[in-house]
C-alpha cells in the first residue's frame, strides 16, 4: 500500500466514525429520522468550524519567500465563517421551525449532546490530522480545502432541507438515501480528491516522500 494512501486511513476512519453515530441511533430505533437530520446539521456546523481552524493553524504567517499573508489567511477564513455561518443559521431557523413548530418533534436533547460528543471528537482527530501532516499550508491548498468543504456543507444543508419535506410522507425515503450518499462523499474526499473536484496535489494529497515515485 502507498504511503499516500495509508496517511488518509486515520481521517477517513474517523470521518466513517462519525457517519456511523447517526446510523447506529437510526438501525436501534433509538433515534427518528427528525433527530438523524438534527444530527447531521450540528455535525456540519462543527465542520465549518473546525475547517476555518485547520486554514488558521495550518497557514503560516508568511509564505515560502517570507511575503507575509496572515493578513489574506485571516480573510480567507473570516470570509468562509460570515458565508457559510449566514447559511448555517438560515437553515437552523428552518429546521427549528419545522421540528419544533410544525412537527412538534420532542428532541432527546441528552441523547443528541452525547452523540455530538462523540461526533467532535471524531472530528477534531481527523483535522487535526490533517493539519499535522499538512503544514504548512500554502494560500493555494487552504482555498482548495474551503472550496471543499463549503460545496459540501452546501449540499448537506439542502440534504437536510429536502429531507424535512421528504420526512412528512416516508421518513426513509430521505434518511437511508442520505445516509449512503453522505458517506460516500465524505470519505471519498480524503481516499480520492479527484472525487470533489480538488486537485491531485491539493490539500488532501499527501506531500510527496523522498524516493516517492508520484
Amino acid at each position: 500500500m502507498k504511503p499516500a494512501l495509508i496517511l488518509k486511513l486515520p481521517p477517513a476512519a474517523a470521518v466513517l466514525g462519525v457517519n456511523a453515530v447517526p446510523v447506529l441511533g437510526w438501525l436501534r430505533e433509538t433515534w427518528t429520522a427528525e433527530t438523524a437530520m438534527l444530527l447531521y446539521y450540528l455535525e456540519t456546523v462543527a465542520v465549518l468550524l473546525l475547517a476555518g481552524v485547520l486554514v488558521r493553524l495550518a497557514v503560516p504567517a508568511a509564505d515560502a519567500r517570507g511575503i507575509p499573508i496572515a493578513a489574506k489567511r485571516n480573510k480567507l477564513v473570516r470570509d468562509y465563517w460570515l458565508v457559510m455561518g449566514g447559511f448555517a443559521f438560515v437553515i437552523g431557523v428552518f429546521l427549528a421551525v419545522m421540528l419544533l413548530l410544525f412537527r412538534g418533534i420532542a428532541v432527546p436533547w441528552a441523547a443528541v449532546g452525547a452523540a455530538m460528543v462523540v461526533i467532535v471528537a471524531l472530528q477534531l482527530f481527523a483535522y487535526g490530522w490533517e493539519a499535522y501532516r499538512l503544514r504548512p499550508l500554502d494560500m493555494a491548498d487552504a482555498e482548495t480545502l474551503i472550496s471543499r468543504d463549503m460545496g459540501r456543507i452546501a449540499i448537506l444543508h439542502l440534504g437536510v432541507l429536502f429531507g424535512v419535506f421528504l420526512a412528512a410522507f416516508r421518513t426513509e425515503w430521505f434518511v437511508w438515501p442520505f445516509l449512503v450518499l453522505k458517506t460516500i462523499v465524505d470519505i471519498g474526499t480524503i481516499l480520492d480528491p479527484a472525487l470533489s473536484g480538488l486537485r491531485a496535489t491539493g490539500v488532501l494529497a499527501a506531500r510527496p516522500a523522498p524516493g516517492d515515485d508520484r
